[in-house]
């Protein structure tokens, strides 16, 4: 599978869930020697961040190796996904901001990999529903 059928297939399955799913999938974005990089199924989420630029949001978390759990809300701009580069914004659940990390498409680091599948999923949802209507 190549690394943009990879980004596609999670995507889908991201947003695939509807966000009161009663599974509470997680989907596996990266794993290393260090832990794993998750984000839960049905979370994307539209909105705009305090300078109000648009934003794709999702909950995300990170498994450490020693099983130690830190929840996140990850974001990264409309036109950061656009330019297919940028930053994504760690936040905590309540929305404080808590660090951000470049990103670059097939950058290769764990950032890229999180902000691809966060696009990816925006992307196919605004296609979606410019599908429905007259």
């Amino acid at each position: 599978m190549t690394a943009t059928s990879r980004i596609l297939a999670l995507a889908a399955l991201l947003y695939s869930f509807p966000a009161i799913s009663a599974d509470n999938t997680w989907v596996t974005i990266a794993e290393t020697d260090g832990g794993k990089w998750q984000i839960k199924s049905g979370s994307l989420e539209f909105t705009s961040n305090k300078s109000n630029v648009a934003i794709a949001v999702v909950i995300g978390r990170t498994i450490s190796k020693k099983q130690q759990i830190d929840l996140y809300k990850w974001y990264v701009t409309a036109p950061d996904c656009k330019a297919g580069m940028g930053q994504l914004v760690s936040l905590s659940l309540q929305g404080e901001f808590k660090f951000e990390n470049d990103f670059v498409e097939d950058g290769g680091n764990i950032a890229s990999a999180v902000a691809e599948i966060i696009c990816g999923a925006a992307k196919m949802q605004i296609e979606a529903s410019e599908k429905k209507g007259i």
